[in-house]
């Protein structure tokens, strides 16, 4: 994480416990050199530097179209656990990967910050206008903004207008 901005509250750093601190209203920005790979948000961040993780509640990351497609994609979660070093997130309490073209939604899934994969190995629903399907888990690579659905895969087709 290049750079960090939050509003620290007396509230949030009691709440924090034994971690070193704890903060509501974050943004984190991640860079890899000088471009912009991502953005996070969340609700309330509790930092523990000794372990190097962080957990959030009500999380976003947007991340920003890369060689494959241009737009950006938004994944939220209601509860995320970063580990800082190794740059991974595990995600729960409703995952959804969002897009423009559709959405994913899982109960659970993991997000590799170096090689920008976000995977789930839970049963996932995509909607779109276009079609509905559902499988037993996902990859979304950013990097090409490719989602695949893992099988068995049932899907169906929608009549557009």
């Amino acid at each position: 994480m290049a750079g960090a901005a939050w509003a620290a509250t007396p509230e949030a750093s009691a709440r924090a416990g034994k971690a070193d601190a704890a903060f509501d209203g974050v943004t984190l920005w991640d860079y890899r050199g000088s471009a912009l790979a991502g953005v996070g948000k969340a609700s309330h961040l509790v930092y523990d530097r000794s372990a190097g993780t962080a957990v959030a509640t009500q999380a976003t990351a947007d991340l920003p179209g890369m060689r494959g497609d241009p737009r950006p994609v938004r994944i939220e979660a209601g509860l995320a656990t970063g580990q800082l070093r190794a740059r991974t997130l595990d995600l729960t309490d409703g995952v959804k990967l969002i897009r423009a073209d559709g959405t994913a939604i899982s109960h659970s899934a993991h997000y590799d910050g170096t090689t920008r994969v976000a995977s789930g190995h839970e049963p996932v629903e995509l909607q779109s206008t276009r079609f509905h399907a559902t499988g037993t888990g996902f990859t979304y690579d950013a990097n090409t903004a490719v989602l695949e659905l893992e099988g068995p895969v049932d899907a169906q087709g929608r009549a557009t207008p």
